[in-house]
């Protein structure tokens, strides 16, 4: 089992944006706690929302404006602090800032790894998005994917999919009907699929391992190549039961 940041190749600064379902919020603490212990300078920001209680722990700075942000972050930072940012607050949700903004955050701040929750998906484990999401930052490096395997078997329902009319239409399935191997790679490789609007290397991470541990990469993998997916890295990952974590199981090139 391998730490996400060294398995997955990313960067050690720029814009790592997560789109997707079954995973996302999970991917983005657990390299937020990889970024603080590599010591690299390092904010969780989002371009759509967050429940508060996922960055009550950063102390989140709330400003529309990168310029103003900027030098608070620097200064967290000096301090060996992560952070999180944020444009307000709205019931229990945290609203995100605008995508141009985070780009021009990247300007004043080169050195940062900025982590972006570019998508929605209420806590479920497979999605397609509508034609504005995902929201992904132009300056994105690296745009990961994440689907949860834990849908595989189940029927397509509104409980395990979220805007479940979209990802019938990727998958020319009705509702009610099996998720199997090949949905995944669907709507991994589809252009409307997760990766819509998807900015620079792209790498697909399956999470749920810890739930579906009879999941093959290998089939998956021919799953891939069959629909000529332009991702780069495939990850199969599961989340430890003691420290929550995302762990990457296996790492596949496509």
């Amino acid at each position: 089992m391998q730490q996400a940041w060294r398995s997955l190749k990313l960067p050690e600064k720029g814009i790592i944006s997560l789109v997707g379902a079954g995973g996302k919020t999970s991917l983005a603490l657990s390299l937020l706690a990889e970024a603080q212990a590599r010591q690299l300078p390092a904010v969780l920001t989002t371009t759509t929302k967050m429940h508060w209680k996922q960055l009550a722990q950063f102390r989140p700075i709330v400003s529309d404006s990168a310029a103003e942000t900027a030098g608070r972050l620097a200064l967290r930072q000096t301090l060996g602090q992560t952070a999180a940012w944020v444009s307000g607050w709205l019931g229990e949700k945290a609203v995100g800032v605008a995508p141009e903004e985070v780009d021009w955050l990247l300007e004043m701040l080169p050195e940062a790894v900025v982590l972006v929750e570019a998508d929605g998906a209420k806590g479920c484990w497979l999605k397609a998005p509508a034609c504005h999401e995902p929201v992904v930052p132009s300056g994105t490096a690296v745009t990961i994917g994440v689907l949860n395997t834990r849908a595989l078997g189940k029927n397509l329902e509104g409980r395990f999919v979220y805007r479940l009319p979209e990802v019938c239409a990727v998958l020319g399935k009705e509702p009610g009907a099996c998720v199997e191997l090949r949905d995944y790679a669907l709507l991994a490789a589809s252009p409307k699929g997760i990766f819509q609007h998807a900015q620079g290397r792209r790498i697909l991470l399956l999470t749920g391992g810890e739930k579906n541990k009879s999941f093959s990469m290998a089939a998956f993998m021919d799953c891939l190549h069959a629909e000529q997916a332009k991702i780069e890295l495939c990850a199969l990952a599961h989340r430890h039961e003691k420290t929550m974590r995302l762990e990457v199981l296996e790492v596949q090139e496509v």
